[in-house]
């Protein structure tokens, strides 16, 4: 059995180093185009199934890499886990000394 790992594509959120967590965020168009990118070298490649997490940036970049020619599954155990304070806030924000102060 051969397994592929495949990371999502860029988000707004990435660019902008926001920690997003289980944050539901989209591709931006950076995101798209390594997905496309990816899509053109995995073409002629088999896959029997498609994991994905059900988070919107997930299910994007599986659509875009494997469209309707391979079956998908959303299994929620692949969800990012939430970040707690950290979600949604800036690198700057999480790495400033004020969390770290105990």
């Amino acid at each position: 059995m051969k397994i592929t790992l495949v990371r999502h594509g860029q988000t707004e959120s990435n660019y902008l180093e926001i920690c997003q967590g289980s944050s539901n965020v989209l591709l931006n168009d950076t995101g798209r185009r390594q997905c496309q990118k990816l899509r053109e070298k995995i073409k002629n490649k088999h896959y029997d199934v498609c994991y994905m997490s059900p988070l919107v940036r997930a299910v994007e970049t599986a659509m875009i890499l494997i469209g309707e020619r391979v079956e998908t599954s959303m299994d929620k155990r692949l969800t990012e886990r939430e970040m707690g304070d950290f979600e949604g806030k800036s690198r700057s924000e999480y790495d400033s000394k004020k969390y770290w102060d105990y």
